[in-house]
């Protein structure tokens, strides 16, 4: 899952002193819409996660960065 992944590599990379982790989230956990409320909810978690690890890693030389793509036709 995302926050054992995270805390397992992220732990490993800031004991080396550097690193860098990217989570993938979406625009739609910042603006939700209807019918997808539970998508959405899941997403705007991904990015509170993201920027709250960013500041436990940062001093560690760990670099998070959270990805918000928009929608896609597929």
């Amino acid at each position: 899952s995302l926050t054992q992944l995270c805390w397992l590599f992220g732990q490993e990379m800031a004991s080396r002193g550097r690193g860098r982790i990217m989570c993938v989230s979406s625009i739609a956990g910042a603006a939700p819409g209807p019918l997808v409320a539970v998508y959405s909810a899941s997403k705007a978690f991904v990015s509170s996660f993201t920027l709250a690890i960013q500041h436990e890693l940062e001093p560690g030389g760990v670099s998070v960065t959270n990805l918000l793509p928009g929608a896609t036709f597929t």
